[in-house]
């Protein structure tokens, strides 16, 4: 694959020699010494230097060759016989040759240092060139570790041969507006040019440098049209612009390594860095029909490219992965190209060992529900309905779907798949039956099945992100074990959340000593406590009742503690609200780990007594009494959340 910010010179000499007769052929022929060369010279001279670039101008004289080398303050310089053998081409020659070299690190020094040849042989070396890069912060920045391929599209002007390769990574799947989905997500678009793939089968991202560039469709580049830095904070997703910066693209048998240098609209540096395989998609190619009549399809094969695990830490109650079977032709990396092709994605009970691979597909039925989950709100046993997702403007279909191409004809056929089931039948050590019942969202009935051998790889990076990785713990900085003190008058209210969360259950959330005005904790003593009960009993008043905690769904089941990777608390929670930090983060906050409390009432009143364990094993105890604050919030319900948990340790 072409380099595109390597540039070769073919220097092709002639010489005529005007030297009298010579026979035409001799096989004691003499050599012809090579033309003596005077004046051979090379200079070099400092231009701009950026963060991560320099640039500079070569000038040479009496050459027919010339290639230079950039070497680190410190790093001993080749000879010129290596340099004009690996080294650089200069573009030009016998001028002043402009020149630049890319991928730099920033607040560095370096060291040019250019050979030249003359016509006789000779070499000669300039003199070292001393420029450095200018600082852009990036030392002290984190490499971004963007592991989650969101998508790839492809597209080409077979005038110009050049192809548009737009490339979206991030830390974890976006939502259905292809959006970051979670507070702390990042998601970058890169929109990359370069040659058209030979084989339009088989699409490959060339690698080498990508600069920058205000002109679409030059090879080489990215454009700052559509590059775009996306992260959500406060449930509110921010868009910036990337102005100037150096992609860098490298591929090997493991799949590709993408490293983005970049700085943003608003001047701040960043860098990214995805590693692992893409599969690029037609531009458009989900703009297709839909299913009319009833499709049945036998799947032949599974993918091993797009099965994945991924297992993620921070869903509390399942684990997420995505499958894909097909029939027909597939090219490359799940590049369809004749046939049906099955997308699903479901989740499944939470794997005590997160680390196998393959890993375990669990067994049993799995039931698409309705809306789009969330890392929190994703539970055992179900799967994500398909969904058009638009992003710039070009729409592709996600989540459970089905699609199919006519190769003949080159028709395409979609469906989303939005009610039914898929049965899993665990048949041998890696074989499994699958039963496919579905049907798209105009009704359109969609069955199949497969059988064989399917092995799920592991993805997850739960012990090894750098971005996020699960948190050790204990993640209580309490010190002591807690006797509750809670004053009497201190308020409490009860959330009614309906079945929002697991259909056969009603959830209910407790905040005590909250402030039902401002919904913020007052100075004490304060407890989050989030839990199930049998359906059907409702939002009037809190069913009395000894709540245990645990994970497995059933009546009187309390959530433990948990924590997501932005830090957001979930569930059941305590914490001392009179002793804070500058932020206003307590000091003192315990995941409720173990244990229990029981719910009574007399009257108007309730009573709340608290019998329980953090995950450090100290005991949390007291109770709670007076009147509840209930309130039905089954039109927003999730899941209860206290402040950031930051942990003084």
């Amino acid at each position: 694959m072409k380099n595109f910010l390597l540039r070769t010179v073919a220097l092709l000499g002639a010489v005529v020699l005007c030297c009298g007769f010579l026979p035409a052929c001799s096989d004691s022929e003499p050599e012809v010494p090579p033309v003596p060369v005077s004046g051979l010279s090379v200079n070099l001279t400092k231009g701009a230097a950026g963060y991560y670039e320099l640039n500079f101008t070569v000038t040479t004289k009496g050459a027919v060759a010339c290639s230079y080398v950039c070497m680190k303050e410190g790093e001993t310089l080749p000879a010129a016989d290596e340099i004009l053998a690996s080294g650089t081409a200069v573009a030009t020659l016998n001028a002043a040759s402009a020149e630049k070299i890319t991928g730099l690190e920033s607040n560095t020094e370096y060291r040019i240092v250019a050979a030249v040849k003359g016509g006789d042989g000779s070499t000669k070396l300039s003199e070292p060139l001393e420029m450095s890069t200018t600082d852009s912060g990036m030392g002290s920045l984190e490499d971004m570790k963007l592991n989650y391929l969101s998508f790839a599209e492809y597209s080409f002007d077979s005038n110009t041969q050049v192809a548009n390769y737009v490339v979206t990574i991030g830390n974890a799947r976006p939502d259905s507006n292809g959006e970051p989905a979670q507070n702390g997500d990042v998601m970058i678009v890169l929109d990359l040019y370069g040659e058209m793939a030979p084989d339009q089968s088989d699409i490959h991202l060339p690698v080498g440098e990508y600069t920058v560039s205000g002109e679409e469709g030059v090879p080489g580049t990215w454009t700052n049209t559509y590059s775009v830095f996306y992260t959500r904070e406060d449930n509110k997703v921010s868009p910036q612009p990337m102005l100037d910066g150096v992609v860098t693209v490298e591929e090997d048998a493991d799949g590709y390594k993408i490293t983005a240098v970049m700085v943003l609209l608003d001047g701040r540096p960043i860098k990214a860095t995805y590693e692992g395989r893409i599969s690029f998609v037609f531009a458009g190619s989900s703009n297709a029909g839909v299913f009319t009549e009833p499709v049945d399809v036998t799947f032949e094969h599974y993918s091993a490219f797009s099965t994945r695990y991924y297992g993620c830490w921070w869903m509390p109650h399942a684990d997420d992965m995505s499958l894909t079977f097909y029939t027909g032709d597939v090219s490359g990396e799940d590049f369809q190209t004749d046939g049906y092709m099955l997308k699903l994605s479901p989740y499944m009970h939470k794997l005590v060992d997160y680390n196998q691979d393959p890993a375990p597909l669990e067994e049993g039925v799995y039931t698409i529900t309705a809306g789009k989950a969330s890392s929190s709100t994703a539970i055992p046993m179900t799967m994500d309905p398909g969904q058009m997702m638009d992003f710039l403007g070009t729409v592709y279909p996600v989540d459970t779907h089905i699609t199919y191409i006519d190769s003949g004809t080159g028709i395409r056929t979609r469906g989303l798949l939005t009610e039914g089931t898929m049965t899993v039948t665990k048949t041998g050590a890696d074989t499994y039956r699958f039963d496919f019942d579905f049907k798209t969202e105009e009704g359109v009935p969609v069955t199949g099945r497969y059988e064989g051998e399917f092995r799920m790889k592991n993805y997850n990076d739960n012990d090894t992100s750098q971005n996020f990785p699960l948190p050790q713990r204990p993640l209580s900085t309490l010190t002591k074990d807690v006797d509750l003190a809670f004053a009497p008058g201190t308020s409490c209210v009860a959330f009614y959340m309906g079945s929002y969360l697991y259909p056969d259950y009603d959830s209910w959330m407790i905040w005590i000593n909250l402030d039902p005005g401002t919904q913020a904790p007052i100075a004490g003593h304060y407890m989050t406590l989030e839990m199930l009960v049998a359906k059907g009993q409702g939002a009037a008043s809190v069913p009395s009742g000894t709540y245990t905690m645990g994970w497995n769904p059933g009546n009187c089941v309390a959530f433990p503690g948990f924590m997501l990777y932005t830090g957001d608390t979930l569930y059941s929670w305590f914490a001392d609200f009179s002793r804070l930090d500058p932020d206003g983060t307590p000091y003192d906050m315990a995941p409720i780990d173990s244990g229990s409390f029981t719910i009574t009432k007399s009257g108007d009143d309730y009573k709340v007594v608290v019998d329980a364990t953090d995950d450090g094993g100290h005991a949390i105890r007291g109770e709670w009494n007076g009147p509840m604050l209930v309130l039905d919030i089954t039109e927003s319900a999730s899941a209860a959340q206290m402040p950031k948990c930051k942990l003084h340790r």
